[in-house]
């Protein structure tokens, strides 16, 4: 993603497990395209990550996608 929160880059492993054409995000914002994921384990890590500029490694049961 970029600093506007927009995917630049979409692989297709995780294309394959969000079911989403790699096509249909890139230049689009996450969180219109992953509506159900604000305010998840991930939705924070992403923002700390931002905010502390450093990475963050997590495993993390995402409900949403069952997944």
């Amino acid at each position: 993603m970029d600093y506007n929160w927009c995917f630049s880059y979409v692989n297709k492993k995780v294309g394959k497990i969000f079911s989403r054409d790699a096509k249909d995000v890139i230049g689009n914002y996450i969180w219109t395209k992953f509506l159900e994921g604000i305010y998840q384990i991930l939705y924070k890590a992403y923002y700390l990550a931002l905010a502390e500029k450093r990475n963050i490694h997590l495993k993390e049961y995402y409900s949403p996608y069952d997944k």
